[in-house]
């Protein structure tokens, strides 16, 4: 290589870097300044705060925490062009997936503006939008469990700040972080899913774990013993040695079945 190609190749790179966008170590691209999660696990959300749900009622929060459903919040913005509809979405596909658990039987989904400027208008037309792509048989439970609300600032504020959800305006748009949260059925924040898309097990663990054993059946607690999450990557992962321990105890049970099964046999045949 001849030393002037060198030089060039050399301000070349130079460049790339510079005006490459600055990224984390997961190779995304690094939120703006005053934006993003700060994970307040276990905090309590404000249950007096007031919002205005798709129907035009006032209600405030605690409406929603009956101490038997596990809520999950999406915090987006209805006219949003970009991501709000993509978390959406993956919500919707989500809950599409996961037809053990129901929204309106199972648990409840409240998607919250954090546009105060937003309408009641917008509001039902967005959820009539999500209603609509459920199969007949189930759309009066989604119509039941699937609330989308707009607010005050003041309420805004205080649901988005008790979630560790934080974002900016930018001229007639909002900068905000990718998210779910996951709320016991008393209002305490249990588990934050990042991003666009929830895996099926990922989804149905995380409202397992916030339902604090109300929902599900023995395999769904057999499924959670098997599984831990991971604060590092941000999602669940199986725990091999909890999966082989059940898998001992089961063939130590079948062993013993087996044991008496021949031993009464054989006390059968000697009489």
């Amino acid at each position: 290589m001849h030393p002037p190609r060198f030089y060039n190749f050399v301000f070349l790179l130079i460049m790339l870097v510079w005006i490459m966008p600055v990224t984390d170590l997961a190779g995304q691209v690094a939120p703006p300044e005053g934006v993003g999660i700060d994970e307040r696990s276990g905090g309590r959300i404000p249950a007096t705060a007031a919002f205005k749900d798709q129907d035009g009622n006032l209600v405030t929060l605690a409406k929603y925490f009956d101490g038997s459903h596990p809520v999950v919040i999406a915090p987006v913005y209805f006219s949003c062009p970009n991501l709000c509809n993509l978390v959406l979405n993956g919500l919707l596909d989500a809950v599409l997936r996961e037809k053990k658990f129901i929204p309106g039987k199972d648990y409840t989904i409240l998607s919250y503006s954090i546009n105060p400027e937003e309408t009641i208008q917008l509001a039902q037309a967005k959820r009539k939008s999500y209603v609509e792509k459920f199969p007949d048989d189930v759309t009066k439970d989604i119509r039941k469990g699937w609330h989308f609300l707009t607010g005050s600032q003041q309420d805004i504020d205080a649901l988005s700040k008790a979630l560790g959800f934080y974002y900016k305006k930018d001229g007639e748009d909002y900068l905000h972080p990718a998210v779910i949260i996951f709320l016991t059925p008393d209002g305490r924040i249990s588990r934050y899913l990042y991003g666009v898309d929830y895996p099926d097990s990922d989804y149905r663990l995380a409202l397992l774990e916030a339902a604090q054993g109300k929902i599900g059946d023995v395999i769904d607690s057999v499924l959670m013993y098997c599984y831990s999450y991971d604060p590092v990557t941000k999602r669940y992962n199986i725990l091999a040695w909890r999966v082989m321990r059940i898998g001992s105890i089961g063939l130590a049970i079948l062993f013993l079945i087996a044991l008496g099964i021949v031993g009464y046999r054989y006390r059968k045949k000697g009489k």
